[in-house]
């Protein structure tokens, strides 16, 4: 199911990791946000980091997200297009 959901801006998270297969080092990107209505933080992978640029800690925005359910959970992800 697919929808478009108001956060809270809260920043971004960055971390590294390294591939099994290739052994190569990578770096993810995360934004958090926070859901007033759920009372919790989310964060999310991106690949335009360009896509969250000017944002001001605790100001509302909008993401479009797909929400599934896995494990019992409700589960949301960022729709970036194409995808």
């Amino acid at each position: 199911m697919k929808l478009t959901k108001s956060f809270l801006f809260l920043g971004f998270k960055e971390f590294s990791y390294t591939d099994k297969t290739t052994k190569e080092e990578k770096r993810i990107q995360r934004v958090i946000v926070y859901d007033p209505e759920e009372i919790k933080s989310h964060d999310f992978n991106f690949k335009t980091t360009g896509r969250f640029a000017g944002f001001k800690f605790g100001e509302q925005i909008s993401l479009d997200l797909t929400i599934m359910a896995k494990d019992n959970q409700i589960k949301y992800y960022l729709d970036e297009g194409g995808k």
